[in-house]
């Protein structure tokens, strides 16, 4: 049961932090034609009307996903010296990425009108319709991979330098999460070796 405890605790407070300086590794990849760029709401999510982005683009775009290194919000750009020059060309992927994904998401939304309307029919004809769900299938792939990329191409923008400082800054938060979920679960400990009837009497 402690155990149980312990995994669900280091997970809620892994998943906080992470979100709030990084997210581990490549974000899961959705059908969102957005990408992965969260604004200071996020979690709660910021969308849009909350702030600027980091490079004056849309609200959505204030933090840039980076694979391997997570979320980049605009004050970790400062701390790890993000030069104009990089704001640039990262201004640049971001917008030809988006671009892409909206093109790519709406061939992906017609694709599956059409496979409803095969299916519609009283007699579909299942070659028709085996077709048409690899071709869906081909076009999530082709968005999957899309965003895998841009996230590379973003990740290469920094310097050797700048990704070790990322990468201990990364360290340094996984140390506070570890020491965050020892001190909730003592907490936790502590609370359960009262009893109900011994809380009660303490109130």
């Amino acid at each position: 049961m402690k155990r149980t405890i312990f995994a669900f605790l280091t997970v809620t407070l892994m998943t906080f932090m992470a979100y709030s300086i990084f997210a581990q590794d490549v974000a899961p990849i959705s059908d969102d034609p957005q990408p992965r760029f969260m604004g200071m709401g996020r979690m709660g999510r910021g969308g849009p009307g909350m702030g600027f982005g980091p490079f004056g683009l849309a609200p959505m775009d204030q933090m840039a996903d980076i694979k391997g290194f997570g979320m980049l919000r605009p004050d970790l750009m400062e701390k790890i010296g993000i030069t104009k020059e990089q704001k640039d060309t990262i201004q640049k992927i971001l917008s030809e990425h988006r671009k892409d994904m909206i093109k790519k998401d709406a061939d992906r939304k017609l694709a599956e009108v059409d496979l409803q309307e095969m299916l519609a029919k009283e007699k579909p004809d299942m070659n028709l319709v085996k077709n048409q769900v690899q071709k869906i299938a081909g076009l999530k792939a082709d968005i999957q991979f899309a965003k895998i990329k841009m996230q590379m191409d973003l990740k290469n923008v920094l310097t050797d330098e700048q990704k070790a400082k990322l990468e201990k800054l990364i360290q340094d938060q996984r140390t506070e999460m570890k020491e965050k979920v020892k001190e909730k679960m003592k907490d936790t400990q502590g609370m359960g070796r009262q009893g109900p009837m011994n809380r009660q009497r303490n109130k």
